[in-house]
């Protein structure tokens, strides 16, 4: 963590490291797609899965199994990985019609300890209402298909 980022903050990103966890036991159906960061450079230069390996790259991250389709939402609406692009993003799905136990409590709790960024939220919340709800796509389908194309796809309701 830097100097400016904030004991809230901070709070947030060790509450969501644990939950992510949690998470994937939950979901425990879901199938993991078993690539690695180097496997998703290896798509076609502008695809989903190409951009998702420069995410993961840019980001030094490595996918954690059963969560890429969060690391997709990222790529796809362009929310960065701070904690306030977090927030947005959690915010953006629940305005698209995700309402799981994971994404309105992190809406709450980003309501509870962020309200300065209460107006960022709710343009997020309303951008996420004009694409089409991505809660049951399959995106390991789609790791080859042109990213740009894609989100025209998503956003023509």
């Amino acid at each position: 963590m830097n100097n400016t980022t904030s004991y809230r903050e901070q709070f947030v990103v060790i509450l969501l490291a644990q939950l992510t966890f949690v998470h994937t036991l939950i979901h425990w159906r879901r199938k993991a797609w078993k690539l690695n960061p180097i496997d998703y450079l290896n798509y076609k230069k502008g695809s989903l899965g190409n951009e998702l390996g420069l995410f993961y790259a840019k980001n030094h991250f490595t996918p954690v199994g059963r969560a890429e389709r969060h690391d997709v939402f990222h790529v796809l609406f362009e929310f960065d990985t701070s904690v306030k692009a977090e927030c947005e993003l959690q915010f953006f799905l629940l305005g698209n019609g995700k309402w799981s136990v994971f994404t309105s409590g992190t809406c709450v709790i980003a309501f509870i300890l962020f309200p300065s960024w209460l107006r960022d939220f709710k343009l997020s919340y309303q951008i996420g209402k004009q694409y089409v709800n991505v809660n049951q796509l399959d995106f390991y389908k789609e790791l080859n298909t042109d990213l740009i194309y894609l989100k025209k796809r998503l956003k023509n309701k």
